[in-house]
C-alpha cells in the first residue's frame, strides 16, 4: 500500500479556524519579534555583523558538518523507538522521514509541525496515527530526560553562573517529574498496562535504555558542536562553562512562549555569555551563527521532501 506524496497535502487554511490557536501563535510571533527587536536595539549590529565577517570558516565547516552527522544519531534513536511500534522501515527511509519533519520547521510556528510531518510519513496509508505520534513522543521525551539531567547535574555543580529562579524551578522540577515517570511504570505496571502503545516501551527496557544513551551522547554532543562555534567567533570562555549554560540556553528555549524559542534562546546566549565576559555582540554573533546553522539543516531537510515523491510502503509487524 502507499500514500501521496507531502506535495499533495492540502495546506489550505481551514474556513473557520479556531481563534485560540491563532491568537496564539501570533501572540508567541511578536515576543519572538519583540525580544529580537530588544537584542538588537541593545546591541550594535555594526559590531556583530564584524564579528560573523571575522568568522574562522575551518571551524564553521567542522561545527555544521559535526551537527549533520549528529543527526544520524537522532535517527537512530527514533528507529529505536519505532521497532517497539513494530515499523520495520529502512534507516535510509526513516531518515528521509526525519528531514521532512526538519524542513517543515521552517514553515510552521512550532517544532511539533516538523514531529507532524514524520508522523504522516510513518503512518502510511493505513493512517495509524497514533501509533506513529506514539514513537515521536517518545524519542521527544527520551532527549529531554537527558537534557533536563544534564542541566540539574550543570545547576547542581553551582559556579559563578547565575541562573534565574523559574528557570531553576522548571529544571529541576521537570527532571523530577520526568524520572518519577520513567520509573513509576517498572514499581506499577498495571497503572499503563492499558494503555498498549506506551506501555511497549516499558516491555522492553532495553530499547528504552538504548535510546537514552543516544539521548545522553546527542546533548553532549551539542556541547561540544557549541565548543567549535565558540572558536569560530572568537567566543574565550573555559571549555567546562559550555557543559553550564548550553543546557540551560536549550532548556530556555523549550519554554512555549515564543515561536520555537526563537529570541529566548539568543537572549539567553547573550545572558550568559555576558557572565563568563563576552561582550554581547560577539555573544550574539555566537547565537546567530548556531541559528545559520539549524536553519540550514531544515533547508537542506527539503531533499526529504523530493525523496517522498515515491509511494512508500508502511510494514509493520
Amino acid at each position: 500500500m502507499s500514500w501521496p506524496p507531502i506535495s499533495k497535502i492540502d495546506f489550505s487554511i481551514p474556513a473557520s479556524p479556531k481563534p485560540r490557536r491563532w491568537l496564539t501563535t501570533v501572540l508567541k510571533a511578536i515576543v519572538s519579534l519583540g525580544l529580537l527587536t530588544y537584542l538588537f536595539s541593545k546591541i550594535d549590529a555594526r559590531s556583530v555583523g564584524h564579528a560573523l565577517q571575522s568568522l574562522h570558516i575551518g571551524y564553521v565547516v567542522l561545527a555544521w558538518v559535526s551537527f549533520f552527522g549528529l543527526q544520524f544519531v537522532g535517527i537512530l534513536r527514533w528507529q529505536i523507538m519505532t521497532r517497539v511500534q513494530g515499523y520495520e522501515h529502512s534507516f535510509g527511509r526513516l531518515a528521509a522521514f526525519y528531514f521532512v519533519g526538519l524542513f517543515f520547521n521552517l514553515f510552521l510556528p512550532t517544532s511539533i509541525g516538523g514531529d507532524l510531518g514524520k508522523c504522516y510519513y510513518l503512518a502510511g496509508s493505513r493512517g495509524d496515527i497514533l501509533r506513529a505520534m506514539t514513537t515521536v513522543l517518545a524519542d521527544r521525551i527520551s532527549g529531554m530526560i537527558a537534557l533536563l539531567c544534564i542541566a540539574s547535574i550543570a545547576l547542581s555543580a553551582g559556579g559563578p553562573v547565575m541562573v534565574p529562579v523559574w528557570m531553576t524551578v522548571f529544571t529541576l522540577g521537570g527532571t523530577a517529574l520526568l524520572i518519577l515517570g520513567l520509573l513509576i511504570p517498572f514499581a506499577f505496571p498495571g497503572l499503563l498496562r492499558r494503555y498498549e502503545l506506551p506501555y511497549r516501551y516499558w516491555e522492553n527496557p532495553r530499547f528504552m535504555a538504548a535510546s537514552l544513551v543516544a539521548s545522553f551522547f546527542i546533548q553532549l554532543s551539542v556541547v561540544i558542536i557549541s565548543m567549535i562555534i565558540g572558536q569560530a567567533v572568537d567566543v574565550a570562555v573555559p571549555w567546562e562553562f559550555y557543559f553550564v549554560f548550553i543546557p540551560l540556553v536549550t532548556v530556555a528555549g523549550m519554554v512555549p512562549i515564543s515561536l520555537n524559542g526563537l529570541g529566548v534562546r539568543e537572549g539567553a546566549y547573550v545572558y550568559f555569555l555576558s557572565q563568563a565576559g563576552v561582550v554581547a555582540p560577539q555573544a550574539l554573533a555566537f547565537a546567530v551563527l548556531w541559528l545559520i546553522l539549524i536553519t540550514s539543516l531544515n533547508v537542506l531537510g527539503g531533499l526529504g521532501w523530493v525523496l517522498m515523491s515515491r509511494p512508500v510502503n508502511a510494514v509493520k509487524t
